[in-house]
């Protein structure tokens, strides 16, 4: 009888492990299905660049592979506290993410996010000062923006907030997987202006989620549509800031090339629907192909560099 115990027990166990493995990775997906190609793909293309760039090729492929696990990390402790004090809103606009849909709690959330953050730094500590910096500026600010930023100025502080996040990720995987030089924080303060500054049209498609939180979003303020007009009178400019400010000191070369006409064609077709968008549909497309657009403009300058 006990011998029968002692074979059942660890085969329980075995079984609730691969049950928590399992709900794990199902909460992850849910988790990060909305942003994780936003957030990541950028990054893992610097961190590519900048392994391909780096002249110590013998420690270029782990120092990629920790690049890229620290662009999956800095998705994922972004995502999980948002989702942490966002609970309200993603009943309304996104009821299958893991809090709404009864697989996480607020506290879980917070949990997840401490103990990514720390796995966070610990990756960025492999690229040294700069990556080590960076990774403790993000965190910083995922943390002001989600426990102590008032959201009356929410509108105000937004795009800042964006701006030094999108700095941290490109600043961030060069490091790691390269060599990071004065050029490549000139780079990241360009690609942090092209996301943020248009990037306020994300708003646009959560207005009764906003108002639910108390935020007071531009979108709040003045309307979406409002909103979307900004949008396209900024976003048309990206493929100028590409041409100009990114390429004015490099050579031509056919694949910048192609990747810039891809960057114009895209920016200004967005621009040109902006003027027909008037619904939240509307503006989650509208935002998605501004995801899009930001991507090919990172991949545009990887390939000046490349």
């Amino acid at each position: 009888m006990n011998k029968t115990v002692r074979n059942v027990q660890p085969k329980n166990a075995r079984n609730t492990i691969a049950h928590n493995i399992q709900n794990e990775l199902s909460l992850t997906l849910r988790m990060l299905s909305d942003n994780v190609w936003i957030m990541a793909s950028p990054v893992i293309i610097m961190a590519v660049t900048a392994a391909h760039a780096s002249q110590i090729y013998n420690a270029s492929a782990l120092s990629l592979i920790f690049a890229i696990a620290w662009a999956l990390l800095l998705a994922y402790l972004f995502d999980a506290a948002n989702q942490a004090v966002g609970a309200e809103e993603d009943r309304i606009n996104k009821p299958y993410r893991p809090i709404p849909s009864g697989m996480a709690t607020p506290r879980g959330m917070w949990f997840r996010t401490f103990i990514s953050s720390f796995l966070f730094m610990v990756l960025g500590f492999t690229g040294g000062t700069i990556s080590t910096i960076v990774s403790i500026l993000y965190i910083a600010t995922v943390l002001w923006v989600y426990l102590v930023a008032p959201k009356k100025w929410y509108w105000a502080w937004k795009p800042i907030a964006n701006g030094i996040a999108i700095s941290c990720q490109v600043n961030g995987a060069w490091a790691i997987a390269g060599q990071f030089n004065e050029q490549i924080f000139y780079v990241s303060i360009v690609c942090a202006c092209v996301w943020a500054i248009p990037g306020q049209i994300e708003d646009a498609r959560d207005v009764a989620g906003d108002i639910k939180q108390g935020r007071v979003t531009l979108a709040t303020l003045f309307g979406a549509r409002f909103v979307a007009l900004f949008f396209a009178s900024t976003v048309s400019l990206v493929p100028v800031v590409a041409a100009i400010v990114l390429w004015r000191n490099s050579a031509y070369s056919t694949g910048p090339a192609i990747l810039l006409l891809i960057v114009c064609g895209l920016a200004w077709f967005v621009t040109f629907i902006s003027f027909k968008s008037k619904s939240n549909k509307a503006y989650r497309r509208l935002f998605q192909l501004f995801c899009l657009v930001h991507i090919i403009f990172t991949t545009f300058y990887c390939a000046i560099l490349w």
